[in-house]
C-alpha cells in the first residue's frame, strides 16, 4: 500500500458546509418532536465552563458526582414519600401523586384491557389481558422491590434495600399517573397535558435517566437495541446482534450510561469515573433518542440533533469529547484507525498495519487525548501533564475527523477549513 502527503476535504464535509455552515455540520433537526419533547436551552456551551484538564476526566461542565446528586435528589425516598403499607389493589383509573405500588398491585385501564402492575421479580410492567408484556422499567431481579408515584411526581422503582433502580424523571411535573385504553402509560402535569408516556419512553433516555447493566432502550421500529452490558460496554446493535456501535468501554464490570441534566451522555466506572461521554454539555432538557436507522442521538432545542453514534460517535471526535487508553475512531469505510495505545502513543494506522502518522508520545501510561471546546487537541499524561497538542486553539467547536484518504484532519465547523492535519493519505 503506498502511502502519501496530501489533504484532501472529505466530500461529505464540502457537501454539510455548503447546506448551512455550523448548523448542519454537527447538528439537525429531528423529525416527529413536539414541544412536549424539549425544554429550552442555550445550545452552544461555549468554553467558559472547561477550563481545565481535570474537568475533562469527568466529562464536563458538571462531575459525574454531580450528575448522580441530581439523580439520588430526584429519586430520594424522602421527597418521594412512599407508603409503604398501605397497598393499592388493582385500581381502575388514574392514580394521583403520593401513590404506591407493592408486588400484586396494579393501575387498570378504563376498559379494563390493560394493567401496569408491579411484580415479585421487581419489574414494573404493562400487561395485557393475556399476560403479555407491552412495556418494562427492566427492573426485574429484584424480588421485594416496590414502585412509588412520588408527591414531586416522579415515577420510581426502587430496590428491596431502598436504592432507586429506574425512573421517569418527571419530579417536579408530575400530578398523575394512569394507563389509557391503547396501551400506554401516561405521566400528565396538572393541567392534564402528558409529559412522559411508555410509547417514547421504549427509544428515549430523558435527562436524569440512566441504563444499569442489563438494560436497553429500542428504535422504533425495532431493528437496532441501545444496551448497557455487563461487562460496562454501551452498544448499539442491529436485529442479527452485531454491534453497529460501541463506547469502547468493556472491562469495566457495573459501570452504568447517565444521560445529565446538562445534557452531556456518559459512561462511568461504578465509583462514578468517567469512561466515555458525547461532550454535549451546556443543553438541559436534551434527551437520547435511538432511531430506526441505527443511529443513537442527543436531541436539544428545537429537535436538532446534536451529537448521533453513527454520525459522529465512528469517525469524529467533537468538542469535550476525550479518547482514553485502548479506545479509538476509524474512517467511514473502516480501513484506517485513530487509537490511543495503553503506553500513551498516539497512532493513525491502516488496518493492514502501515502506520501513517503518530504522536510518539509512547511510555506513558494513563494518558489521554482531549478535543478541547477551543479548538485545540491535547494529549495529556496522567497527571494532566501536555504531552502533545495540535496548537488550533482560538477556533470553537472545531472538531477531529478521521477520513477514508488516510487524512487527520481538525476542521473548524462554520467554514469547513482544515486547522490542522496530519497531511498523510492511502492510496
Amino acid at each position: 500500500m503506498m502511502v502519501s502527503r496530501r489533504l484532501l476535504l472529505p466530500a461529505v464535509v464540502a457537501a454539510v458546509v455548503a447546506v448551512g455552515g455550523a448548523a448542519s455540520l454537527l447538528g439537525w433537526t429531528v423529525g416527529g418532536m413536539d414541544e412536549t419533547d424539549l425544554a429550552g436551552t442555550d445550545t452552544n456551551p461555549g468554553t467558559s465552563g472547561i477550563g481545565a484538564a481535570e474537568r475533562a476526566r469527568g466529562g464536563g461542565t458538571s462531575s459525574a458526582a454531580d450528575r448522580l446528586d441530581d439523580f439520588l435528589a430526584a429519586t430520594d425516598p424522602e421527597s418521594t414519600q412512599p407508603d409503604e403499607t398501605t397497598h393499592l389493589g388493582q385500581h381502575v383509573g388514574q392514580v394521583a401523586a403520593g401513590t404506591t405500588l407493592h408486588a400484586g398491585d396494579a393501575i387498570v385501564s378504563p376498559n379494563g384491557e390493560f394493567r401496569l402492575t408491579q411484580r415479585a421479580d421487581g419489574d414494573l410492567v404493562l400487561l395485557d389481558r393475556a399476560d403479555r408484556g407491552r412495556w418494562s422499567t427492566q427492573t426485574e431481579g429484584d424480588p421485594g422491590a416496590y414502585s412509588v408515584f412520588g408527591v414531586n411526581g416522579n415515577l420510581v422503582v426502587y430496590g428491596s434495600d431502598d436504592q432507586p433502580l429506574w425512573h421517569s424523571a418527571t419530579d417536579g411535573r408530575g400530578a398523575t399517573l394512569a394507563v389509557r385504553d391503547d396501551a400506554v402509560v401516561v405521566i400528565r402535569d396538572a393541567s392534564g397535558k402528558e409529559i412522559w408516556n411508555s410509547t417514547r419512553q421504549r427509544s428515549r433516555l430523558y435527562p436524569g435517566q440512566g441504563l444499569r447493566a442489563g438494560q436497553s432502550r429500542t428504535s422504533p421500529n425495532g431493528k437496532y437495541t441501545l444496551l448497557q452490558q455487563d461487562d460496562g460496554n454501551l452498544v448499539v446493535r442491529n436485529s442479527a446482534g452485531e454491534a453497529v456501535w460501541s463506547s469502547q468501554t468493556g472491562g469495566n464490570p457495573g459501570a452504568y450510561s447517565l444521560l445529565g441534566t446538562d445534557g452531556n451522555w456518559g459512561v462511568y466506572r461504578a465509583d462514578g469515573t468517567s469512561l466515555w461521554h458525547s461532550g454535549t454539555v451546556g443543553m438541559p432538557g436534551a434527551f437520547v433518542q435511538v432511531e430506526s436507522n441505527g443511529n443513537a442521538v442527543v436531541v436539544g432545542e428545537g429537535g436538532r440533533a446534536v451529537w448521533g453514534t453513527r454520525s459522529h460517535g465512528v469517525t469524529l471526535l467533537t468538542p469535550g469529547q476525550i479518547l482514553h487508553t485502548g479506545q479509538s475512531r476509524q474512517s467511514p469505510n473502516g480501513k484506517v484507525r485513530l487509537a490511543l495505545h495503553r503506553d500513551g502513543n498516539l497512532i493513525l494506522q491502516t488496518t493492514s498495519g502501515d502506520v501513517l502518522w503518530t504522536s510518539d508520545t509512547k511510555g506513558n501510561p494513563g494518558a489521554y487525548l482531549w478535543m478541547q471546546w477551543d479548538g485545540n487537541l491535547v494529549l495529556f499524561d496522567r497527571n494532566n501533564k501536555v504531552l502533545w497538542h495540535s496548537n488550533t486553539h482560538g477556533n470553537q467547536s472545531a472538531f477531529l475527523s478521521v477520513q477514508d484518504d488516510g487524512n487527520l484532519v481538525i476542521y473548524d465547523p462554520k467554514s469547513g477549513r482544515a486547522l490542522w492535519y496530519t497531511g498523510t493519505s492511502v492510496t
